[in-house]
């Protein structure tokens, strides 16, 4: 994905066809919230998963290389793991890092994100 600003606060964002929405949110997240000071703690990532009424952040495990959370009724599960994905790679300064998700019978969503 391409991000190109043409104007204060307006940009023209490019993306190849079949790109998947993990790795588009994950894309759109760290360009648009790069400048911005991440400390990767439970509250933050609590407060933009609210903020984007996402899902209600229950579980929020940081180690120093990987993260581990569980979300409470995810309404769009796959976009949630883009951006805690994005969050933790800014949160420390990584370029890349892995996940894993799965979606339990109760609806809860457990994503864990690797740093290579």
């Amino acid at each position: 994905m391409e991000h190109e600003q043409v104007a204060e606060g307006t940009y023209n964002v490019t993306c190849r066809v079949g790109a998947h929405p993990i790795e588009l949110q994950r894309h759109h997240i760290k360009e648009s919230m790069k400048d911005m000071s991440w400390l990767g703690d439970g509250e933050q990532y609590q407060a933009m998963m609210a903020f984007q009424g996402l899902c209600n952040l229950t579980r929020f495990e940081r180690g120093d290389a990987k993260l581990s959370l569980t979300m409470e009724n995810p309404c769009l599960p796959l976009m949630p793991v883009g951006m805690v994905q994005a969050m933790y790679e800014l949160a420390t300064g990584s370029d890349e890092s892995t996940y894993w998700f799965e979606r339990a019978p109760d609806r809860n969503l457990t994503v864990e994100i690797d740093i290579p």
